[in-house]
C-alpha cells in the first residue's frame, strides 16, 4: 500500500545555472540534476512525496572555517555557506513542498539576476571571474 507521503532531496550546485568556464561537465551534470528534480516534483507532487533539489554556492566543509572549493581566488565572507545552515534551508524546503532551494541571499539574488540579464552578459561576468 502507498505511503502517500515522504521527501526526497537531490544535491545540485548553482553551478547548474550558470556558465563555469573550465567546469562544463560539472556544471552540466548539475543542470541536468536541477532539471530532473523539478520534472520529477511534477510528477510526483499529486502523491504527496515532496522532490526538492538544494543548488548552494560555495560551502565551507570543515570545522575551523575551512573552506570548500578548488578555486584560488578569494571570496567575500557572505558568500560562504555554513554546512548546517545550507542542511536546515534544504528540508525545511523539503518539508514546504519547495522544488528549488537555493541557500543564501548573495545566491539567490545572483540567480535572479542572470535570469533577466542576456545570456552574453553572465558568460562575460563568469569568464573573467573564472579567468582569476
Amino acid at each position: 500500500m502507498p505511503r502517500r507521503h515522504g521527501g526526497i532531496l537531490n544535491v545540485s550546485s548553482i553551478a547548474g545555472f550558470l556558465p563555469q568556464p573550465q567546469g562544463a561537465t560539472y556544471a552540466a551534470s548539475k543542470a541536468f540534476m536541477t532539471s530532473m528534480t523539478e520534472t520529477v516534483y511534477c510528477e510526483a507532487r499529486r502523491s504527496g512525496v515532496h522532490v526538492t533539489v538544494v543548488c548552494p554556492g560555495f560551502v565551507r566543509r570543515g570545522e575551523g572555517g575551512a573552506d570548500g572549493g578548488t578555486r584560488s581566488f578569494r571570496l567575500p565572507e557572505s558568500f560562504w555557506l555554513d554546512r548546517d545552515d545550507v542542511a536546515r534551508e534544504a528540508i525545511e524546503a523539503v518539508q514546504t513542498g519547495r522544488p528549488i532551494c537555493i541557500p543564501g541571499r548573495p545566491y539567490r539574488a545572483a540567480i535572479a539576476l542572470s535570469r533577466v540579464l542576456p545570456r552574453a552578459v553572465s558568460r562575460r561576468a563568469f569568464e573573467r571571474l573564472w579567468a582569476r
